[in-house]
This record gives structure tokens, C-alpha cells and sequence, in this order.
């Protein structure tokens, strides 16, 4: 009996925490490379500064200075997306920045220089910037629609119910490891590029079946 019921609450979670929707593909892509570039780049971008000749408050500088731009950006991407643009033109332009960030950085790599780098810092905080909440909040939104279209779930649809993002990022950041780990900086920064350009596309290709977004607060005014 208590093997059924345990049975029973799994098979339950996992309906529930994993709905499937046509759109998943093209946005888990992205949430991938978001986790995949943020372990093997991000997270240890100030040992790849001190590599380069920085003293350590320099490169703690840097790495601060990201954070602090990226902290901004969170706040004004976030705005345009709710109030001008939509989410989706949001994603899009934040990680074609991001790929943009990690070209510098793979430039940096072969020939270090102080203006690419603090170019290459300003990219990189706009592109982290257009994950959270926004990439996050589309993805919800996605699911909350294919769920209400095909009512499989109570009309008190939430995020904590779904479990696609945290195994979408747990699997980007296992890969960065695994891949990613021994390379050399130059091959780094080169793959996850690439990486993020391929699932960058993959998540432009999508635009054929998204829900339609609300519209922006702005246009309901004009």
C-alpha cells in the first residue's frame, strides 16, 4: 500500500512538474547556455583575469564592477520588457549582447586589452541581465498557456510546480564541468560563444510557436 501511494505522488510530480509544451525545446536551449557559460565562464571569470596578468583586487574589481552593471540592467531590461517591448524582444537582444560579451572575452583570451575587457564586462552583465526574470518569466508564461489551453491543471498555475529550468540549468552547469573544466581559456570562451549563438537561434526559430505575449502596459496606453 505505501509503495502504491508513493508510486501514485511520483508518477504525480512528475506530471505536474514536468509539462510538456511545444515550446520548451527552443527555450530550454537557452537556459542551457545561460547555466553552461555562467560556470565556465562567469563564476570563474576572476581566475582567468588573475591568468592574465591582473593582481587579485583588480580582477576583484572587474568581476565586482560586472555585478554591480549587471544589477542595473536587471532593473531597466526588466521594465522595458513589462512596459515597451515585451519579453520576447527583451530575450533576444540580451542574448545576442551575451554572445557578443563572450567573442570579446575569447578576444581577451588571445591578446588581453583593457578596453575590449571592460567591453566585454558591459556585454556580458546586459546579456546576464535578460535571464532573470525576464527569459524566466517568458518560460512560465509559455507553460501557464499550454496548460490553460489544455486544461490539465487548476486555475492557480505556478512557476514552483515546474521543474524544467532547474534540469535545463543543472545540465548546462554538469556539462560546463565535464566539457568545459580542463579546456584552455581561448577554447573557453570560443565554445560557449558558439554555444550560445547555436541556442540563440534555436530560440529565434521558436518564434513560430509561442504563445502570443500580453501587451506591453505602453501600447495598452497608446
Amino acid at each position: 500500500m505505501m509503495i502504491t501511494i508513493l508510486g501514485r505522488r511520483l508518477l504525480d510530480w512528475l506530471r505536474n512538474g514536468f509539462v510538456w509544451s511545444k515550446t520548451n525545446f527552443f527555450i530550454l536551449g537557452l537556459v542551457f547556455s545561460y547555466a553552461l557559460v555562467k560556470k565556465a565562464v562567469v563564476d570563474i571569470l576572476i581566475d582567468f583575469l588573475t591568468d592574465e596578468g591582473l593582481s587579485l583586487w583588480q580582477a576583484v574589481l572587474v568581476v565586482l564592477l560586472l555585478d554591480w552593471i549587471s544589477a542595473v540592467f536587471k532593473v531597466v531590461v526588466t521594465h522595458v520588457s513589462e512596459v515597451y517591448s515585451g519579453r520576447f524582444s527583451v530575450i533576444i537582444f540580451c542574448t545576442a549582447v551575451y554572445a557578443m560579451g563572450l567573442m570579446q572575452f575569447w578576444i581577451c583570451a588571445r591578446n588581453l586589452n583593457r578596453g575590449t575587457l571592460i567591453f566585454a564586462v558591459v556585454l556580458t552583465a546586459l546579456g546576464e541581465a535578460g535571464q532573470e526574470p525576464v527569459l524566466e518569466d517568458y518560460f512560465d508564461y509559455q507553460l501557464s498557456e499550454e496548460v490553460s489551453r489544455k486544461r490539465t491543471q487548476e486555475d492557480n498555475f505556478s512557476r514552483t510546480t515546474y521543474h524544467w529550468w532547474p534540469a535545463a540549468s543543472f545540465v548546462g552547469s554538469v556539462v560546463a564541468f565535464i566539457a568545459l573544466g580542463p579546456t584552455l581559456w581561448e577554447e573557453t570562451f570560443q565554445i560557449s560563444s558558439y554555444i550560445m549563438a547555436s541556442t540563440y537561434l534555436l530560440f529565434f526559430l521558436g518564434i513560430f510557436y509561442y504563445y502570443p505575449e500580453e501587451r506591453p502596459l505602453a501600447s495598452e496606453v497608446l
